[in-house]
């Protein structure tokens, strides 16, 4: 694996994201391929088939190639090279039918046109190479209308099927691995921005529009809803700074994460307030609870701030679940623990 990474290059401007890496990729693949394939069919001319004027023209266009290979493993120019080589691929295949009269199933090279040029240059070019390309083929097969073959098809035509129908195959297990990629990329980008759409990006909670969500979707049996406000943010964001106010609200979000259970729902409702939706518990284990974070907070230095928090439940009780009712019942708790003192927990 080592030997084949050498011959492929990577350029620092054409990273994995790119959408010109695969065209890289494959500009590699196709110059490598015209390199050593030729190479062998020359040999193969000369020894069992004797067709020396077919041994020059593969040894030619592996030479082209592999100087072509060079030139693009030191410039990195991908469009430059990938014109290149839909025009040389185009050109020499053409150029081999014609060579060969169409004769020996030449002509199912020309299969493998339209997958190198469509993915190098386009879908413009990509159609215009592969028209001329087979425009000239049928020409070259209509003039064996009428005509019979001067011998028997042999070695050369079951040759050129295997070599062309290998190809083919190469190209498109090539695009195949290429669509893969592009979905996984495309999955893993999805995954980040419905993260980053319900997530608020200074505590790493949920935010307000899905816990919103989370609410609607909740069922009315045994399900608590707390909300916890920060005593006096204001005055520790004019007294210390926004900073600090920002790594109390971090703090404070860890804690909140701890003192849950996996399946409840945590989110930072906005500025200093935070919103915990509590699955399947009941109002006096939903106000031990939140009992439980308000001391935590008090007996914490968080920030190295001696802080407290005032809490609102409200518990959903009616057989029609209304979220709506429940945050205003948790809200108006909120605000009754606030104008009682604060440092408090009121239940609805």
């Amino acid at each position: 694996m080592k030997i084949l990474r050498f011959w492929y290059k990577e350029f620092p401007q054409f990273p994995i994201t790119h959408r010109d890496y695969w065209r890289v990729v494959l500009v590699f693949h196709c110059l490598l391929i015209a390199s050593v394939v030729p190479l062998i069919l020359c040999v193969i001319n000369v020894l069992f088939f004797s067709s020396y004027d077919l041994a020059l023209f593969d040894a030619a266009i592996s030479g082209i190639s592999f100087l072509a290979y060079m030139w693009f493993r030191s410039t990195g120019n991908v469009i430059v090279a990938s014109i290149c080589i839909a025009v040389t691929v185009t050109v020499a295949i053409c150029l081999f039918v014609y060579l060969t009269k169409g004769y020996s199933h030449s002509v199912v090279w020309m299969l493998v046109i339209p997958p190198i040029t469509y993915f190098l240059v386009g879908r413009r070019w990509g159609t215009v190479y592969s028209g001329l390309a087979f425009m000239f083929c049928a020409y070259i097969v209509y003039q064996q209308v009428g005509v019979d073959f001067p011998k028997p098809q042999g070695m050369g035509a079951f040759l050129n099927v295997v070599e062309a129908c290998t190809v083919i195959v190469l190209l498109f297990r090539f695009y195949e691995k290429t669509r893969s990629q592009a979905y996984l990329q495309l999955q893993e980008r999805n995954t980040l921005v419905t993260e980053l759409a319900q997530t608020d990006r200074l505590t790493g909670l949920y935010n307000r529009e899905k816990f919103d969500c989370e609410l609607k979707q909740g069922q009315h049996s045994a399900l608590c809803l707390l909300l916890v406000d920060v005593d006096h943010f204001k005055k520790i964001n004019d007294t210390y700074g926004h900073l600090k106010g920002d790594e109390v609200l971090k703090s404070m979000a860890r804690i909140l994460q701890a003192q849950v259970r996996s399946g409840d729902v945590v989110a930072r409702w906005g500025g200093e307030e935070f919103a915990i939706l509590l699955q399947d518990t009941t109002q006096e284990h939903a106000f031990a609870l939140a009992e439980r974070i308000r001391e935590t907070i008090c007996s914490t230095k968080i920030a190295g701030l001696s802080i407290s928090v005032s809490a609102g439940l409200a518990v959903s009780n009616t057989s029609v679940y209304e979220p709506d009712k429940l945050l205003r019942r948790a809200d108006k708790a909120l605000y009754q623990a606030k104008s009682g003192g604060r440092n408090r927990v009121v239940a609805a």
